[in-house]
């Protein structure tokens, strides 16, 4: 699989306003809050313009339960006190290739996350997590665009 180079890095922060408001500064960019994240997950998401920052918090403990174990493992991070980089995301240019690839050199996937336009600025992309036990560093995915038909 060839990468294109980093996507974005995720970061579990305590304090979402104050990360948001000095890492807009410090690194002069903008984000922006992905609006029903709170309610439908119980953690606030904000992305940064040129998504190579995506910041996450977790709001409301209730409501993350039951979720998928990419999620609940970092929500058991930050409610044991963990904060900073969480995760590098990788590009590609197809996750479904991308993701194929992987399964034949024995890497298993665990989860693939799609969405369709998180916010106007992110078109439909899909997340592929890999199995941990089949990676020698943990915290390591891919983002890709599904081919065009």
């Amino acid at each position: 699989m060839k990468i294109k180079g980093i996507d974005h890095v995720l970061m579990v922060v305590k304090d979402m306003d104050r990360a948001v408001q000095f890492l807009s500064g410090f690194f002069e960019t903008r984000f922006e809050e992905v609006p029903w994240t709170s309610d439908r997950i119980g953690m606030r998401i904000c992305i940064d313009s040129s998504r190579s920052i995506e910041l996450v918090s977790v709001v409301d403990a209730e409501k993350t339960k039951g979720l998928p174990p990419i999620y609940s493992k970092l929500v058991t991070f930050a409610l044991e006190g963990g904060e900073g980089p969480y995760m590098i995301c990788m590009g590609v240019d197809d996750a479904d290739e991308a993701k194929a690839d992987a399964e034949k050199k024995g890497v298993r996937v665990a989860q693939v996350l799609e969405e369709k336009q998180l916010l106007p600025m992110m078109p439909h992309f899909k997340e592929v997590i890999f199995n941990e036990e089949d990676m020698p560093v943990k915290g390591f995915y891919i983002v890709g665009y599904p081919r065009k038909e």
